[in-house]
């Protein structure tokens, strides 16, 4: 006995074929406008909540959020003019930052910067099983000013934290661990402002100093594939590069004298390398560089030479008599465990 054939489809009559296909045509199109509508759905809250997020209006609930924050890690009173950031690029910048320390109304502010701006890389949000980081590319501080007042028992202007926080890890650490990209301060100044006088027995001693147009740029490094990891820089390194063209300070009724100092290092996660630094005053140059291999324990090498008019020191120890002459310096240091020594030749 054999069991009754049964038609293939397209042998079927065409009534019951229609009727078959009919079915699966009804669940293809179901299936269809269901996911378009999900997809569209998807497309409009992300949409919906990139408008928020550009909004004016979250702008500058963010930009409370900031104010708050830092007035709570300085102590000081905050004031930010503008804040704005480019979600697509994960760009932020504030304009006109302001910290009002313990100065007299009317003076100048504790601190301020025109534009600070960042840029940051959200790395592994959509990786299982590992955490996401968010990681400092790029920043950029342009024109900080900042003015402290030293009144004659050393206090100063500077604000405090009403609830200071610990630090959970060294600052190098904490440095080391962001591996920030690129870190830029353009044209800063400093100003140090003596606000009643220096005693010194019975003679007063008034004192300024200044610092303009001071550049410093931070460089992330990081650590060679396959390298000695016994070396300095098995970690990553950090170069920085610093100026400051215009450095003034004065004692007394001295006049100051510009000095320009550039700097050149690489900074390591427990120590540093000073490739180059360069002081400049009154036409004379002084060349440095050196070592310091451990921060916990420090033992450093530091060697230089170069020349140094003595009329620096009138204006920058109140000394009278240093009024001119040229010093030849060639010398070489080293210390650590709090002992050091000095050897080298100085020539006038």
């Amino acid at each position: 006995m054999t069991d009754p054939e049964v038609p293939k489809l397209d042998e079927m009559p065409k009534s019951d074929a229609e009727g078959t296909a009919r079915p699966q045509r009804r669940w293809l199109r179901r299936m269809f406008w269901g996911s378009s509508l999900a997809v569209l759905f998807s497309v409009l809250l992300v949409l919906i909540c990139f408008w928020l997020v550009s909004s004016a209006a979250f702008e500058n609930a963010v930009r409370r959020r900031m104010i708050a924050g830092i007035q709570d890690a300085t102590g000081g009173r905050v004031e930010i003019e503008r804040f704005r950031w480019d979600l697509l690029h994960l760009r932020a910048e504030a304009d006109g930052l302001t910290i009002h320390g313990l100065e007299p109304a009317g003076v100048a502010p504790y601190a301020h910067v025109d534009r600070v701006s960042c840029q940051v890389s959200i790395l592994d949000l959509f990786t299982l099983g590992a955490p996401t980081r968010v990681l400092l590319r790029e920043a950029e501080i342009v024109r900080p000013s900042f003015h402290l007042i030293v009144a004659a028992d050393g206090s100063t202007n500077q604000p405090h934290p009403k609830h200071p926080q610990k630090l959970r890890k060294p600052v190098i650490e904490t440095l080391f661990d962001a591996q920030i990209g690129s870190l830029a301060v353009e044209q800063g100044t400093l100003d140090i402002e003596d606000a009643n006088s220096m005693h010194q027995g019975e003679q007063i001693i008034p004192f300024a100093f200044r610092a303009n147009d001071a550049n410093l740029h931070l460089s992330w490094n990081a650590a060679t594939q396959g390298g000695d990891p016994s070396a300095a820089d098995a970690n990553g390194s950090y170069r920085l590069l610093m100026g400051v063209s215009d450095i003034q300070f004065a004692q007394g009724k001295f006049e100051p004298v510009p000095t320009r100092i550039d700097a050149s290092l690489l900074l390591f996660r427990d120590g540093l390398q000073l490739d180059s630094l360069r002081i400049t005053a009154l036409g004379r140059t002084l060349d440095l560089h050196g070592k310091l291999t451990s921060f916990a324990h420090p033992v450093w090498e530091v060697e230089g030479g170069g020349q140094l008019d003595v009329g620096i020191l009138a204006s920058t120890t109140g000394f009278f008599l240093a009024r001119s002459g040229i010093l030849n310096l060639q010398a070489k240091g080293s210390g650590q465990n709090g002992t050091f020594q000095i050897a080298g030749a100085l020539k006038a």
